[in-house]
């Protein structure tokens, strides 16, 4: 695996899309992977609501039932029509 040869002097907040395809966000002190790269550094929503037009391998984590979710579409799904599913990432037999 290529080095990622990142941005020498950033200031908070600059963002840089790498060669993996991973967009991070710096924070001042350290580069934090915020999207981008086929679920790497995929973002999450907390609260009680999912979020809206969710990407393949977006997480949300429901804050009312205590529960994890990714985002996953099956392959004869179309993300383009918003077809997908919330699926529980607790293992088998957990409740």
């Amino acid at each position: 695996m290529a080095a990622i040869n990142m941005p020498n002097s950033p200031t908070i907040g600059d963002q840089f899309t790498a060669s993996n395809g991973v967009t991070y966000s710096w924070d001042g002190v350290a580069w934090t992977a915020i999207g981008g790269g086929g679920g790497a550094g995929a973002s999450i929503q907390v609260g009680v609501t999912p979020p809206n037009g969710p990407a393949q391998g977006q997480l949300w984590f429901d804050t009312a039932n205590g529960i994890l979710y990714v985002w996953f579409v099956d392959e004869d799904q179309d993300p383009a029509l918003g077809e997908g599913q919330w699926v529980d990432t607790r293992p088998a037999g957990v409740s």
